[in-house]
């Protein structure tokens, strides 16, 4: 699956947080090695409000992580991929 899709198991892992083997029903994220990092949200919010707070491109922001619609609430806890190095979010 994971060279189909033009990625890595260790990749499809990690941005999953999967720490054993992936298993059928899973449901997963799968990226072609895109640079960037999860990040758990500390607050209820929605994908507009964290793209305007960040700086983010809210487009991007809504295809990597599967949100079709801008008014849904990203609950405290969620984790959402931002598709910027560790490097580029610090220099910000």
């Amino acid at each position: 699956m994971a060279s189909i899709f033009g990625s890595t198991v260790g990749h499809i892992t990690e941005v999953n947080h999967i720490k054993g083997p992936i298993r059928p029903g899973n449901v997963l994220v799968i990226t072609d090695e895109e640079k960037g990092f999860v990040y758990e949200l500390p607050e209820k919010t929605n994908i507009v409000v964290f793209a305007n707070k960040y700086n983010l491109n809210l487009e991007d922001l809504m295809t990597l992580n599967y949100i079709q619609d801008e008014t849904e609430i990203l609950f405290e806890g969620s984790e959402i991929f931002i598709n910027i190095t560790d490097e580029q979010a610090i220099s910000k």
